[in-house]
């Protein structure tokens, strides 16, 4: 009954949900809750999302420009640059924290 244009408007519609749901499970760990409370789950999944929005804005404010940049490579500087910020804070110097935070990051080289 529906008509091409009609499918193509909904295929463009289920994309971003697909892609999200990608970003989120691969990217930030929302399927790997393994809590047994409703409250923590909800918990976890509302740090996933916050995070993912702000992500996304960091995504397009680096891509407003040019081409949006990946995703997983706005996660990557975000955390790398949390990392050494932390680091910094211990009293220890730049250099060396980017080398603690570039070691923390080797864990997410699947992404």
């Amino acid at each position: 009954e529906w008509g091409l244009e009609e499918l193509v408007e909904y295929a463009h519609v289920r994309w971003p949900i697909e892609q999200f749901h990608k970003d989120a499970k691969q990217v930030l760990g929302m399927d790997q809750f393994e809590g047994r409370t409703w409250t923590g789950w909800n918990h976890h999944v509302s740090v996933v999302l916050m995070t993912y929005s702000f992500l996304m804005t960091e995504r397009a404010a680096q891509g407003a420009a040019a081409r949006l940049p990946p995703f997983s490579q706005v996660a990557r500087i975000a955390i790398h640059e949390m990392a050494v910020r932390t680091v910094e804070e211990q009293g220890v110097d730049r250099q060396t924290a980017e080398r603690v935070a570039e070691a923390m990051l080797r864990g997410f080289t699947d992404w």
